[in-house]
């Protein structure tokens, strides 16, 4: 009897665990103040967040071969 196997994302999953650990990490330092009050700690992890996501969106348009003409 043949299995089928689910497949799994583990890409995500790193992403996932690599962001936590960084979260945590991240946490633990004392960050000097940044701009609207908000500790230089947050702004990176709002530009990594955002940078992570523009990244992400290019790389599926990329691979979803969308942009091509249909002829």
């Amino acid at each position: 009897m043949e299995r089928n196997w689910v497949k799994v994302p583990w890409s995500r999953f790193i992403a996932m665990i690599a962001f936590i650990l960084f979260l945590a990490l991240a946490s633990n330092f004392e960050w000097p103040m940044g701009p609207m009050g908000l500790d230089w700690g947050v702004w990176l992890v709002c530009y990594i967040s955002y940078g992570v996501l523009i990244v992400w969106s290019i790389v599926h348009v990329v691979r979803s071969n969308r942009g091509e003409n249909d002829d």
